[in-house]
């Protein structure tokens, strides 16, 4: 499918410092041009990897 993604990041505090984590990304269809509410679009959790793993 080719499509549009719009990516909304998680950030946590840990300790006293604010970290990324990760993101949810929608994926629509290219063709569409609202992404709220729509029957078509991919929710998918993604990850941050930790970068002193």
């Amino acid at each position: 499918m080719k499509g549009r993604v719009r990516l909304c990041p998680y950030y946590f505090v840990e300790g006293d410092r604010v970290k990324l984590r990760g993101a949810l990304a929608t994926i629509a269809p290219a063709d569409k041009k609202f992404l709220h509410g729509m029957r078509d679009a991919i929710l998918v959790p993604t990850k941050v990897a930790d970068p002193t793993h």
